[in-house]
Formats: C-alpha cells, sequence, structure tokens
C-alpha cells in the first residue's frame, strides 16, 4: 500500500536482467533478489532510519541504474532537502556513492543506466524548477558539475513534467508545459545543448495535470513519450525517431491513440534499438483495488 499511487517510475525499480528489485516505501529503501531455484525474491539490503550510512526523511523520488545497484533519491523533511547516491556492494552493505546535496525543496532526481550521470532538479524560491547535472568521478568519489543551462542559453520548460536520462546520461529527454525538449551533451563545451528541434504539443496536452512517462534510446536517436490526463481517461503512447540529415524529431503511428480506463500511473521500457517498447500501467477499480497490465508492442506488430 506504501507503494500504490507514487508512480511505477518513481519508487519501483527493476534491473535488466531481472534479477535485482528496488522499493521503496515512504522512508526506506529495499533491495531483493530472484532466486531461480526456489523461483522467490530474497532479500539483500535495506537503507532507512536504522541504515548505518545516515538516517533518511520522507523519500520524494528514486531513481536506479540499469544493474539496480546504484540508486539516487532526493529526500526532504521539515528542515530541508538532501539529494545524494547510495550503492548496493558485492557483500550486501550499503555505502554512500560520493558527497550529498542539500537545498531547500527538491524536485527530484534522475540517474542515468550506467550510474553515473545524476540530473538534478531544485525547486526555486520563484516556483520554477532548476535542473543541474553532475557527472561520478570515480577516482574522487565525488560528483563533479556538468552544466545544463549556462546563462540561459537553455531555456528549459518553467513546469518540469517528466524527465529521461540515456544510459550514458549523454541524452537528456524534458518535457513541461507543452512542449518535450531533448539535450545532448558536448563534451568538449562540458555543457548540454539542444538535440533537435523541439517538440511542441498541442493546447490539450500543454494543460496543467497531465502525467508523463519517457524512456530514450542510448544514442539519442528515438523517443517513447506516454502522457496521461488529468482525469486519468485520456492519453496516448507516442514513439519519435530524429531524422538523420534535418535532425528534426519524426512522429510514428501512436502506440495507443486513446486510454479507456481511469490510469493512475504509466511506465515505459524500449529496447536500445527502438525495435520494440514496453508499457505498464496501472488502474483504480470500482473496488478501489490498484490492477496493472503489461503490453509490448514491436515493430510491424498491430
Amino acid at each position: 500500500s506504501d507503494i500504490v499511487g507514487m508512480g511505477l517510475g518513481d519508487k519501483l525499480w527493476l534491473s535488466k536482467d531481472g534479477n535485482i528489485l528496488v522499493s521503496c516505501s515512504q522512508t526506506v529503501v529495499n533491495w531483493h533478489r530472484y532466486n531461480n531455484v526456489a523461483n522467490t525474491w530474497d532479500f539483500l539490503a535495506q537503507h532507512g532510519p536504522n541504515s548505518t550510512v545516515f538516517d533518511i526523511p520522507e523519500i520524494v523520488r528514486v531513481s536506479s541504474s540499469d544493474d539496480g545497484r546504484v540508486v539516487a533519491l532526493a529526500t526532504k523533511s521539515a528542515s530541508e532537502g538532501r539529494i545524494y547516491a547510495i550503492e548496493l556492494q558485492a557483500d550486501n552493505t550499503v555505502v554512500q556513492r560520493g558527497q550529498e546535496f542539500t537545498m531547500a525543496l527538491p524536485y527530484g532526481v534522475w540517474l542515468s543506466g550506467d550510474g553515473n550521470i545524476m540530473v538534478v532538479g531544485i525547486i526555486e524560491d520563484n516556483g520554477l524548477i532548476f535542473l543541474e547535472s553532475k557527472r561520478f568521478n570515480p577516482n574522487f568519489r565525488r560528483w563533479i558539475d556538468a552544466v545544463i543551462d549556462r546563462n540561459n542559453e537553455i531555456r528549459l520548460p518553467s513546469a518540469v513534467e517528466g524527465i529521461a536520462l540515456s544510459t550514458d546520461g549523454n541524452f537528456v529527454a524534458v518535457v513541461g508545459g507543452s512542449e518535450l525538449t531533448v539535450l545532448v551533451y558536448c563534451s568538449s563545451c562540458d555543457a548540454y545543448q539542444v538535440h533537435g528541434n523541439k517538440i511542441l504539443f498541442g493546447e490539450e496536452i500543454g494543460e496543467a495535470g497531465w502525467t508523463f512517462s519517457l524512456q530514450i534510446t542510448p544514442d539519442g536517436s528515438a523517443m517513447a513519450v506516454g502522457s496521461i490526463a488529468p482525469n486519468a481517461t485520456r492519453g496516448t503512447i507516442q514513439v519519435y525517431h530524429i531524422h538523420t540529415e534535418t535532425r528534426t524529431w519524426q512522429i510514428g503511428r501512436p502506440l495507443i491513440e486513446a486510454i479507456g480506463e481511469p490510469i493512475s500511473s504509466i511506465a515505459l521500457s524500449m529496447s536500445p534499438n527502438a525495435t520494440t517498447v514496453c508499457v505498464g500501467t496501472t488502474y483504480r477499480t470500482n473496488q478501489n483495488t490498484t490492477l496493472g497490465t503489461v503490453t509490448i508492442y514491436t515493430t510491424g506488430a498491430n
């Protein structure tokens, strides 16, 4: 019951090989490993109030690496917000990965698949959301800033509603308001730059309250975008490809043109070559229970 309603991509993560499960309540992170002999999920470790790292206030958002061993957390208490990463060691002990960051109010954190890039969202005094990117330096065990918005060269949506990172963190997709922007990391200038054109949604999707879920391929050539209306009765799941010559995003046929059930959350997973998309959704029934469905779409399939 602690997990339901928080969003599939916020508090529940499964490793790419399907063997490590990361789950969170409001204050605790748990790791389980699949036992293929007994067909059970065996407890590995826990990070929470009784942890040897340090106590956790309320968890705002969690993000995991592809192998499930590096987890980034955004937390808040009555006095401050914190963003930091932890790592599950081979002996199943949990250690902090790099330094922590404190701020008045964190919006969220997103981790690349290799666990070496964190995108940090901070709510500023004016209510806007500022994004920072941090790269992990294994030699010094510290997070180093990689600029996202330098001198307002790149203007991100004021209301960030969805973020996705590529496996190595070099591509960042950000959706908010009525537009979607993809950024690519430029190593020579140590900053992120716009990748392709901005995708503008219609007025309807631009309304406040829409829920988005994003996935982007490792090479930044394709994206899967899921959207759900505020009343959870309308939405689409769309795949975009970037044109190699014009460097503009091309829209394909919607995977789902309309969602009929009262969807409460949505999660997407896409193959590296964008030929297969897995869609998971949860919804509330009339009996106030939560059910979920999983659908897999492949190129050329109906």
